[in-house]
């Protein structure tokens, strides 16, 4: 994977101002939908399609480390003098 994800902050004023993360993330939507350069991106942006992209990327490293740590585990013992 390659690549960035675009997200959208809350900024100071939506902190101050109490806006909770349901309406920010509605607001983030709402600005990758509506704004030209990125509306042909929508689907590949914003907070939740991050989450779901390193959710992925855990996933696969989690799969991956534990195969790899008993293939070695395994080739070790085979290793040990009896």
């Amino acid at each position: 994977m390659s690549g960035y994800i675009g997200v959208v902050n809350r900024s100071q004023k939506d902190i101050d101002g109490k806006k909770d993360i349901t309406a920010a993330l509605q607001a983030e939507r709402k600005f990758f939908l509506s704004h030209p350069s990125y509306r042909h991106l929508a689907d590949r942006m914003g907070t939740a399609y991050l989450q779901k992209i390193l959710n992925q990327v855990s996933t696969h490293t989690h799969t991956h480390t534990h195969t790899h740590t008993h293939a070695h585990t395994r080739d070790s013992s085979s290793l040990k003098l009896s």
